[in-house]
């Protein structure tokens, strides 16, 4: 995926999700996503994880990039 692809979801997390605090070297961390999940939406499956991490006790610390994996790896298993 391009630079420019990546758009969509640099602007989401940008705007609606700071805690994940993205930074440009996460562009290969999402391309590397879509190689290895290229049949999900990243950014609607981003929103989904959003809206779980949102729902989580803020006490509790949370690898926002691993959980994100795992979060795409269960979604690959559940998804018809």
């Amino acid at each position: 995926m391009s630079h420019d692809a990546h758009d969509p979801l640099r602007a989401y997390l940008q705007q609606w999700f700071p805690e994940f605090s993205y930074r440009p070297p996460d562009d290969l961390f999402f391309q590397a996503l879509e190689q290895d999940f290229p049949d999900l939406s990243l950014l609607a499956e981003l929103k989904a994880f959003h809206a779980w991490c949102l729902d989580r006790p803020s006490h509790k610390t949370l690898n926002y990039r691993l959980a994100f994996r795992k979060w795409l790896s269960h979604a690959r298993r559940f998804d018809p």
